[in-house]
């Protein structure tokens, strides 16, 4: 006999109780709380500016291995670790998952310690595009119209030239002074 919910025990509630609306207003401080760090983290590397971006990723990958150490030992989670440490495939996984996010923090650093904020500001608000129209063209997803709206504005807004300087904010000296640093034996052609 399958299992089906009844009425008092619907996933979905007319009324929200205290404790979802606790959860709520929990969940909407450590959002708020996250986007203003997010905000202060390119001050932060720009202070750091004077140090390598190497380096300022090797702390930053250190630092946040032992602060999750920590925060896995309080919670008493290794044994739930464990398991998927054991499959070579997930280890795989994680690493190149590692890989892959230590190289965009390396790119945003160099970017912010090269004073190129503005163009990795525009390479993370564009990401998110990126995802909604993956998500369409792979997974049949629809936009509802608000959602369609809050695109089609993102898109406009990140057309807007940059009325400072004229030109693209994906420029190409960019890259290329990126790739000397990280490749002092690479030739410009």
């Amino acid at each position: 006999m399958p299992y089906t919910l009844s009425k008092q025990q619907s996933p979905v509630s007319d009324r929200a109780t205290p404790a979802a609306l606790g959860n709520s207003r929990t969940g909407l401080l450590y959002g708020l709380s996250a986007y203003t760090m997010w905000g202060f983290i390119p001050l932060y590397f720009r202070a750091l500016s004077r140090v390598s971006p190497p380096i300022v990723l090797c702390h930053r990958v250190c630092w946040s291995a032992l602060f999750m150490a920590l925060v896995v030992s309080i919670r008493g989670e290794w044994k739930a670790i464990a398991p998927v440490l054991r499959s070579r495939r997930n280890v795989l996984l994680l690493c190149a998952g590692a890989v892959l996010i230590a190289l965009n923090w390396l790119i945003f650093i160099y970017a912010i310690a090269q004073q190129h904020l503005l163009q990795a500001s525009l390479g993370y608000f564009i990401n998110p595009l990126f995802s909604i129209a993956l998500g369409m063209m792979f997974l049949r997803e629809r936009l509802r119209p608000w959602q369609w709206l809050a695109v089609s504005h993102s898109i406009r807004l990140r057309d807007q030239p940059d009325s400072a300087r004229h030109r693209s904010p994906l420029d190409c000296r960019f890259a290329r002074r990126l790739l000397r640093t990280l490749w002092p034996g690479a030739q410009e052609r």
